[in-house]
């Protein structure tokens, strides 16, 4: 294994059970450990945006629409539900609606899921922040697959001389 080995450790999978997530923590108390849903810069700058966002806009409904290309396994994306996170730690927000059917009325805690799955989409997270009379829209569109790679050689670089521990990928960009 990488601790066994003393070498930093770069995930950008999502999904771990339980018992893969504690052992990849264990593995940062002896060394670096980095990890994240998206490498993308300009995702981990929307993360950050749409914390501002939801401490600005109190009151306003959320809604969340990711896409991605028809063969994407988990829904909602490792991405989404990074964003919803980010949103929940920063907002009133107490329950996630994954979709809309029927008669369904918005509660005021909520926060809209929708996940699109069609074509070769690289993928798109659209976050709508929707108040009386006016509404934001933040979107992040990755049109090639590059801009994750990038962003992971740059994790693996920067992860390379940090001290065990655990980290994300907004250690990466901030420093």
């Amino acid at each position: 294994t990488c601790a066994e080995a003393d070498v930093a450790f770069v995930t950008g999978t999502t999904g771990f059970d339980d018992e893969e997530y504690e052992a990849l923590e264990a593995a940062s108390e002896d060394i670096a450990v980095l990890h994240a849903p998206n490498f993308a810069r300009g995702v981990q700058a929307l993360v950050n945006v749409v914390g501002q966002a939801v401490r600005n806009l109190p009151g306003y409904d959320v809604e969340l629409v990711e896409t991605h290309h028809n063969d994407k396994r988990d829904a909602p994306s490792g991405t989404a539900n990074r964003l919803l996170e980010e949103i929940e730690a920063n907002g009133d927000f107490t329950e996630r609606t994954h979709g809309r059917e029927g008669e369904a009325p918005r509660e005021d805690a909520e926060i809209g899921v929708h996940a699109l799955r069609a074509g070769d989409i690289t993928g798109e997270h659209e976050i709508v922040l929707a108040g009386n009379h006016e509404e934001v829209r933040l979107t992040h569109r990755a049109e090639d697959r590059g801009v994750f790679a990038a962003g992971a050689v740059d994790a693996a670089v920067w992860i390379a001389g940090q001290k065990a521990g655990w980290y994300d990928f907004s250690d990466v960009i901030t420093e």
